[in-house]
């Protein structure tokens, strides 16, 4: 009899046998199928510290490339990690960090400050605007040379050195969000109107994306390879755009619809989203399909106001609202 025959003979007095090899093979590969499909692995979290830091606002790199909260204290004393790195001669309005570790530090006085974290000393340098128009938010280069700066009229302007070099064309509605991409070579862009532009300084054109199903732009955030935008919305929506043609790629469900997005980040390695809002946050794998549903979900005692991983990528500090800095590690499932 030959192997073939002999196989066929075996199949036909074991049916339930074959059954159930058919069934686990079907198994085995829809998982692989779906696996495909998600991406892979499957980022989640766990809690592994929590610390109280007095009027904590962000973080920022500090020395050896620790993750650190930053904090105002006595409504113009800016601290890293608790020790003072800058004393503003007005109220604090805004914070923003650098992967240099540089600050953007915007007081009432309508000043944005340039100030190195990791050496306390004077602002590297200063821009005051001008007396028709407040800072509404900043952002810096990541190579800390330039600084853009939006305005309460709608303009934004670029700076080095605390001298205005360019003013881009104003944009309709107040600009919600700024960043630069991690090339340097463009600026993103958001306003309350929820469009999206974005700069090209080579190029000098300014292409916009808008998108009639979410409301204002609150935070931007670009994949570390620029070719991404992670846009977050005053309704709750979080947006995945391709940075180029600003084609949407997906609409992510937001943790908590009913509140605004307050921060998004992703992860260095690329492999991980995180968008926040009210006391929630949540994580997905960027290559999912659209609409699914977070892959975990982490929770704040107060509304979550940044969002940072760790240069490796294993770690997540989260601050909030009530002070609470909380330290997630990152980790796969279904790897």
């Amino acid at each position: 009899m030959s192997m073939h025959g002999a196989r066929s003979s075996w199949m036909h007095r074991h049916p339930v046998a074959v059954a159930v090899v058919l069934i686990i093979t079907s198994v085995i590969l829809g998982q692989i199928i779906l696996k495909l499909i998600r991406g892979g692995p499957e980022p989640t979290a766990e809690l592994v510290a929590t610390q109280n830091v007095s009027g904590v606002v962000s973080t920022s790199i500090g020395p050896g490339g620790r993750v650190l909260p930053l904090s105002v204290t006595d409504g113009s004393t800016v601290r890293l990690a608790g020790v003072p790195v800058y004393a503003a001669t007005a109220p604090v309005t805004e914070i923003v960090s650098s992967p240099s570790g540089l600050l953007a530090v915007t007081d009432k006085s309508g000043t944005v400050s340039v100030v190195d974290s990791t050496q306390p000393k004077p602002p590297i340098s200063q821009y005051r605007a001008p007396a028709d128009a407040t800072p509404v938010t900043a952002a810096i280069s990541p190579d800390g040379r330039a600084l853009a700066i939006a305005l309460s009229n709608g303009n934004v302007l670029i700076t080095t050195g605390g001298i205005e070099l360019q003013r881009l064309p104003a944009t309709s509605g107040t600009v919600g969000a700024l960043i630069f991409s991690p090339d340097g070579a463009s600026l993103a862009i958001g306003n309350s109107l929820g469009v999206v532009t974005v700069w090209h300084f080579v190029t000098q054109d300014l292409p916009a994306a808008r998108f009639p199903q979410a409301s204002g732009v609150t935070t931007l955030s670009f994949s570390p390879t620029g070719s991404q935008l992670l846009v977050g919305t005053a309704n709750g929506q979080a947006l995945l755009l391709d940075a180029s043609s600003r084609e949407q790629l997906r609409l992510l469900a937001s943790t908590d619809l009913t509140s605004p997005v307050t921060a998004a980040a992703f992860s260095p390695d690329g492999k991980t989203l995180a968008v926040a809002g009210k006391g929630s946050a949540a994580l997905w794998s960027p290559p999912r399909g659209l609409g699914d549903a977070p892959t975990a979900r982490l929770a704040a005692p107060g509304e979550i106001r940044s969002l940072t991983f760790s240069g490796d990528a294993r770690n997540l500090i989260v601050t909030d609202s009530s002070g609470t800095v909380q330290t997630w590690r990152i980790f796969t499932r279904g790897g």
